[in-house]
This record gives structure tokens, C-alpha cells and sequence, in this order.
């Protein structure tokens, strides 16, 4: 009887893990940034983690209520949800990118190269690639498949991998990918390049079709109801069939490296070095924006009641009503490039260049 229950508490746990909130950067596969979790209407600061250097990447969330967030420290954390640690790991190299977690609770960490840990800190594997992982944060699918990109210059820097580290595939580029893949639902890959170029990829790694911008792209595709979204640093943000045909672009004043969100009505958000954030209908049309007082790199995140949160350059976290005026703002030490993950309880958890990470909430 007593392995009964054991094996019911493991059971549970493991399924725990696997329905995680917010498992890798903007949430899931597609990237739609979007929360099952509603945020309070009235919120503060419950607590702050330290680390010993910049949080520029992103945190994620397993099903047990545990961060984990990268550091320029170099070092991964596991924080419990009432802000203790819950171990920490020295890696190589300083963390840019966000992990991802998997169905089975693993958490993959990218720095120089892309580490595996299990839930309790254990490192399974690390997996050199040809060069250095920069801003791009891998991206899981159904079948346990990490996909991420690197930062080296001609040849192989988008791979695939599995889940005991061995390479799958590897798609040849002519510059860096710093752009974080995503997986659409008809199971293909959609990533931008430093390249120009947006690219479509199919599950073993051949080529779909690329799509030209004018600029390179830093921004991760967003994919709903067929159309993926993407920024690029010629200040445009584009919508493109799953298929490759160019739906519209979008202009802003300033470079695009923040990535869309999308909301539920299909209205999509995006961030500008312009210091705006912009909400665009599905036809391409400008429906508001809002003026921040500094530049915006931090991807929006969309909760339950769809109010969007994002970080600005400025040293304020903001959270903005569905029409576009302000319901709130809170003031940080330092400026914010780290995008919010909000857990299915309503917390906001972000980095700040202060090298702390935050949690919101009530």
C-alpha cells in the first residue's frame, strides 16, 4: 500500500511538472506570449531574488510553482515560489537567453552551450555546438525535440536536438540566428536570422521557404490562426502566412527587437526603441499606442483578462488596460530588457538589469 501512495505522489508530480505555466520563453511553442493566469487589479512587490550580475533573459515556470531564471553571473537558479533559492548551477559563460522546461521537467539552459537539468539541479548533459548561444532560448516540441540557434557566422546555426543531447539536425545560415524559434501547431519551425531573412522549416530540417525584411531580425515569431508574426530591426513588424506569402508589415519609427504577443481577438502587441508599444489589428491597422519614457526591449505578456504587462528601458514595469490606457506602473532600480512570465496564480515574475528578479502579485 505504502508504494502505492509513493508511486500516486510521484504520479502527480510528474504531471505537475508537465503542466507547467509558463515553460519556456513567451510561454509555449507558438510564442503568443499569453497567460491563463489573471493578475490582480492591485499589486506590489512580494519579493526579490538576488544574483550577482544582469538579468537580461527571461524566467520560466514549472508545474510546481518553481522559477528558473539566467544570470550575466553566469550561474542558472531555481527559486521556490516564496523566493528562497532551490539550487543554482555554474555554467560556463554569462546566461542571455531563456531556459525551457519540458514535459518531463527537464530545464534546458543555454550559454556558451545548452546544459540539461533534472528538477532537482542534477546536470544530465551538455551539448557544445559550433559556436556560442546568444540571445536565442530554445523552443521544445510535442516529441521532446529542443530546437535553438547560435552565434557564429557561416554555416550550421539553427539544430535540432534530442532529448539526451544528441544532434538531430543542423540547417546552414550565412550569419547568426539570435532570434528564438517557434513551433507552429501544423509542427513546422519558424525563426528569424541576422540574415534578413525569416525562415520556415520543416521538422527534419529542410526548407519551406525564407522571406526577406530589411534589416536583421532579433525578434521570435509569434504563430496564431495561421500567420506568424515577426519584429525586425528594419522597424517593421511583419505578418506572413504559415505558408510564406506576405500578409502585411507594420511600421514603427524604431527598431523591432521586442517580440509580439498575441491577445485572443487576434490583436497583436509589440515593443519599439521608439519607446512605444503598439497594438495592431489583424489587418495590419494601428489600433493604439502607448509612450513610455525610454526604449522598449522587453516582450509583452498578456494575462486572462487580456491587460498586457511589459518592461521598459525607462525602470518601470507596466501593465496596460485592452484599450490601450495605463492601470498601472511600477518603478524598478534599473532598466528592464527581461520579458514578464506570469504563472497561472497571476504573478509576474521578471529580471532587471539590476541583477535581481522580481515577483508581482498580491
Amino acid at each position: 500500500m505504502k508504494r502505492i501512495v509513493k508511486f500516486g505522489i510521484l504520479l502527480i508530480s510528474i504531471v505537475g511538472i508537465a503542466q507547467g505555466s509558463w515553460m519556456m520563453f513567451r510561454g509555449g511553442p507558438q510564442h503568443t506570449g499569453r497567460s491563463k493566469g489573471a493578475v490582480p487589479d492591485s499589486v506590489g512587490f512580494l519579493w526579490r531574488f538576488k544574483t550577482r550580475g544582469k538579468i537580461t533573459g527571461s524566467p520560466v515556470i514549472d508545474g510546481s510553482g518553481t522559477v528558473f531564471v539566467g544570470s550575466e553571473d553566469s550561474c542558472i537558479y531555481a527559486i521556490n515560489p516564496d523566493g528562497s533559492e532551490k539550487w543554482k548551477y555554474k555554467l560556463d559563460s554569462p546566461i542571455y537567453a531563456t531556459p525551457a522546461i519540458d514535459k518531463e521537467g527537464t530545464v534546458y539552459v543555454p550559454d556558451s552551450t545548452l546544459y540539461a537539468f533534472e528538477p532537482s539541479g542534477k546536470l544530465k548533459w551538455r551539448k557544445a555546438l559550433r559556436g556560442p548561444i546568444r540571445q536565442s532560448s530554445p523552443v521544445i516540441g510535442p516529441d521532446n525535440t529542443i530546437y535553438i540557434g547560435e552565434f557564429a557566422e557561416r554555416g550550421e546555426n539553427l539544430f535540432a536536438l534530442d532529448k539526451d543531447g544528441n544532434k538531430k539536425w543542423g540547417f546552414k545560415t550565412e550569419v547568426s540566428v539570435l532570434s528564438s524559434p517557434a513551433i507552429g501547431k501544423d509542427g513546422n519551425i519558424y525563426f528569424g536570422c541576422a540574415d534578413f531573412y525569416i525562415y520556415s522549416l520543416t521538422p527534419q530540417g529542410r526548407r519551406r521557404w525564407k522571406q526577406m525584411t530589411r534589416w536583421s531580425i532579433v525578434s521570435s515569431p509569434a504563430i496564431d490562426n495561421g500567420v506568424v508574426y515577426v519584429g525586425s530591426i528594419d522597424s517593421c513588424l511583419y505578418a506572413l502566412t504559415t505558408g510564406g506569402k506576405l500578409k502585411w508589415k507594420f511600421h514603427t519609427s524604431g527598431w523591432i527587437t521586442s517580440s509580439p504577443a498575441i491577445g485572443s481577438d487576434g490583436t497583436v502587441y509589440v515593443g519599439s526603441l521608439d519607446s512605444c508599444l503598439y497594438a495592431v489589428d489583424k489587418n495590419g491597422k494601428e489600433k493604439w499606442k502607448f509612450k513610455t519614457g525610454g526604449g522598449i526591449v522587453s516582450s509583452p505578456a498578456i494575462d486572462a483578462n487580456g491587460v498586457i504587462y511589459f518592461g521598459g528601458l525607462d525602470s518601470y514595469l507596466y501593465a496596460l488596460n485592452p484599450d490601450g490606457s495605463l492601470k498601472w506602473k511600477l518603478k524598478f532600480p534599473e532598466g528592464i530588457h527581461s520579458s514578464p512570465a506570469i504563472s497561472d496564480k497571476g504573478v509576474i515574475y521578471i529580471g532587471c538589469n539590476d541583477g535581481y528578479l522580481y515577483a508581482v502579485g498580491k
